[in-house]
């Protein structure tokens, strides 16, 4: 930089030619006159002061800028105005640099002074008649022996003033404030300089830093010690997430489109996913996902000392479950291990019920053994045992050990005895005094 002031925005170097023509001044030995200003596109603000005293033209001169107006500051300063015209820029450019000449009174012009910008100033070319004013605060040593003069062509003509003018759109008198609407007279009314004098009397206590919320223009605020993504807090559209996998999503929520990602719960539907986190227990997660479209909502955790997430969990809908108590109506037949569940509506008529007669016309039995009917079997007495029915067995129907048991028949005489065995020769007819 020209200047040890690095605050400054421009520094002005007077050339070694000028100072001799500022100590001739001083001396009443010359006079001397501005006659112009030449921009340049070169930064020169990094050079030394010593490089620049020394130079006597610049470089990428873009256009030549009238001086406007000199006026006097004080014995040894004047002010050179210098009017910039925008319709003879060649072109847009920046301003970089300005050379100021003058000319002594032996009619020799010489680079006077040497004006460097820390930033450029753009100047744009413009058809319109615009100019631009710059001042140059400048070192003469003898303002007396300096030409003060007044460039007619640089002032603003009462046409171009029209002319600007009428660009601008007038005031709404009804919308403006005027004298009479002030509740105050204008000279009660304090000026920023007033305004300014008065605050620097408060007493202002500052703000405890650690108890304000910071904006730290990341789309993040800090509050609490605490950093807060802006865009997972609800307050905007949340962020899409469109590729990778649902085990590496960002803490927060965030729409994940599945279809073209993995590790989600299906990949058809789009999610709004929000991820947890907390370190207790080794370290545990949680995500919840929500389908886009439809009432459907899926669920796991993950736990860190195992590096697995489980498996997502559907949430069924309350009312298309089967409940403990009241009615259950299904839309399609239930299963149990993929059979269906026969229903009671469903049941053939002939079927046995426990509370009524049922009447077989096949066989009924177990452990593949026919089971007798009542019909077919004697009643016994369940205390003793013996038989309470009289029933009458077909011939060798009877047996003890494979031997048929023979009905005795007691008669009163051999005659009959013979006669009976005739009719009924399965009997054995018995008679006798003995046998009575």
């Amino acid at each position: 930089m020209a200047s040890n002031d690095e605050q400054r925005s421009a520094t002005t170097i007077l050339t070694t030619a000028a100072q001799s023509i500022a100590a001739r001044l001083i001396a009443n030995e010359t006079t001397a006159k501005f006659t112009k200003a030449e921009i340049s596109t070169t930064n020169l603000f990094n050079q030394s002061v010593t490089e620049l005293q020394v130079l006597t033209s610049l470089d990428n001169v873009q256009q030549t800028a009238d001086i406007n107006t000199v006026t006097v500051i004080n014995n040894n300063t004047v002010n050179v105005n210098v009017a910039i015209d925008q319709t003879k820029a060649p072109n847009n450019y920046q301003m970089n640099s300005v050379g100021l000449f003058a000319v002594d009174g032996d009619g020799k012009e010489v680079l006077y002074s040497v004006t460097v910008l820390k930033d450029p100033v753009y100047i744009h070319q413009d058809a319109m008649g615009s100019a631009l004013g710059i001042d140059l605060e400048t070192v003469v040593g003898q303002a007396s022996n300096v030409e003060i003069s007044v460039n007619p062509a640089g002032a603003v003509t009462n046409e171009i003033l029209k002319a600007t003018l009428a660009d601008y759109i007038k005031a709404d008198d009804s919308t403006v404030v005027h004298t009479a609407d002030m509740r105050k007279p204008a000279s009660d009314v304090a000026g920023i300089e007033e305004v300014n004098a008065k605050q620097d009397k408060l007493t202002i206590t500052p703000a405890d830093d650690s108890k304000v919320v910071h904006d730290n223009h990341d789309n993040t605020i800090t509050a609490n010690g605490a950093s807060y993504d802006l865009s997972k807090s609800g307050l905007q559209p949340i962020e899409y997430v469109a590729d990778g996998s649902f085990n590496d999503l960002p803490l927060g929520t965030v729409f994940a489109n599945a279809s073209v990602m993995t590790d989600g719960p299906d990949r058809i539907h789009g999610f709004t996913t929000k991820t947890f986190y907390s370190s207790q227990w080794g370290g545990r997660k949680v995500q919840i996902a929500i389908v886009d479209i439809t009432n459907l909502m899926f669920f796991r955790t993950f736990k860190d000392n195992s590096d697995l997430w489980n498996s997502w969990t559907k949430l069924a809908d309350d009312s298309k479950v089967a409940h403990l108590s009241g009615a259950n109506n299904f839309d399609t037949v239930p299963t149990v291990n993929n059979n269906p569940l026969l229903l009671a509506s469903s049941l053939p008529s002939d079927l046995a019920r426990l509370s009524q007669d049922a009447n077989f016309t096949g066989k009924l039995q177990q452990n593949g053994q026919d089971v007798a009917l009542a019909n077919n079997t004697i009643a016994r007495d369940p205390n003793t045992g013996k038989a309470t029915d009289t029933t009458d067995f077909p011939y060798k129907g009877l047996t003890v050990d494979g031997y048929p048991i023979i009905p005795l028949v007691l008669v009163p005489d051999r005659a009959t005895a013979i006669t009976k065995t005739a009719q009924y020769p399965n009997y054995a007819f018995m008679y006798g005094k003995e046998l009575s």
